[in-house]
């Protein structure tokens, strides 16, 4: 078995921002008709909304931080509530293709020629060991052998 593994499909990393507003008031007048929902359910309830209606093979989806509560500056005259949603997209994802396969086969290529050791393929999904987690680091030390892999790599490419 390989010691390193690589993902042939690849998510899109984009950031997204959910904003919700609602009318301020005491928790006792909370679902009822002159208050309405509030901001903290309303966002509850679409991003439980994405989960049930978004799924699809290799997607990925993460909250990364929900803040709620009262706002001091909030109109008191507003009702119901308001949702804005907005993305910045990142790159574009990458399919699990044959050309994605056949790229594996070239980074290998380029991780025997650096004299590293060659990457087996996982499923996107299966991914983890501390990436964006409390724990995660960077081994410095691998940053100049990285690199004549990545020179290796974009020669091969370019053939």
């Amino acid at each position: 078995m390989a010691a390193r593994l690589a993902t042939t499909p690849c998510a899109k990393p984009a950031n997204w921002q959910l904003r919700t507003t609602g009318k301020a008031g005491h928790s006792g007048g909370i679902f009822n008709d002159q208050m309405g929902s509030g901001a903290v359910y309303e966002i509850s309830r679409i991003i439980n909304e994405f989960q049930l209606t978004l799924r699809e093979p290799n997607m990925t989806f993460h909250v990364g931080m929900l803040l709620g509560g009262a706002n001091p500056k909030a109109d008191p005259s507003g009702s119901g509530t308001t949702a804005q949603l907005t993305f910045e997209n990142g790159y574009p994802p990458m399919a699990p293709t044959p050309g994605n396969k056949r790229f594996l086969q070239l980074f290998n290529e380029s991780s025997r020629a650096a004299g590293i050791l060659e990457a087996g393929e996982i499923h996107p999904m299966l991914r983890g060991a501390g990436a964006h987690a409390p724990g995660e680091s960077v081994d410095v030390e691998r940053i100049r052998r990285q690199a004549k892999r990545a020179a290796l790599l974009i020669r091969r490419l370019a053939q």
